[in-house]
């Protein structure tokens, strides 16, 4: 753990001289600071450094002087803002509700009324053309002669 905070540590001091804040940049087309700007620039990496090794480079680190420090903010930091409260408290109410609110339409809407409507009246249309097919001829010239009847009565009427 030490090893990360460290590099993490010296690599803004090795960019000290060059980059820096915008604060410090009040010759930033000549690209040249005054030494006031520079030593602020490296003072501020390596000020936060000593602060660090201060904190962590203890035979047994600890956070007691940043828990002191931050006071009642400590408590957000260390229950990570609350982000994975507030995570669970979307997926339990707003995508359960989402998928609650998908699966009665799926169920109802769509398995119902139309996939279950649709094969419900291809089931009752398929038994009522069962019935009309019979392999009698005889049955067959009588309904033949009432669509032709039907027809004919629709012609004339209108």
């Amino acid at each position: 753990m030490t090893l990360p905070l460290v590099f993490l540590a010296l690599l803004p001091l090795s960019r000290a001289g060059r980059v820096g804040c915008r604060i410090f940049w009040s010759a930033a087309e000549t690209g040249h600071h005054s030494a006031l700007q520079t030593g602020g620039l490296i003072a501020v990496p390596l000020l936060g450094f000593l602060l660090a090794a201060t904190i962590y480079w203890k035979p047994e680190p600890s956070d007691a002087p940043v828990k002191t420090a931050l006071g009642k903010i400590w408590t957000v930091v260390e229950n990570k803002y609350y982000f994975d409260e507030l995570y669970a408290w979307l997926v339990k109410y707003v995508q359960g509700t989402i998928a609650t609110v998908c699966d009665l339409f799926d169920r109802w809407i769509l398995q119902r009324l139309g996939i279950g409507g649709l094969s419900v009246g291809t089931g009752l249309l398929g038994k009522t053309v069962r019935l009309l097919q019979t392999g009698s001829i005889s049955g067959y010239a009588f309904l033949v002669g009432l669509g032709v009847t039907v027809i004919i009565y629709c012609v004339v009427v209108r």
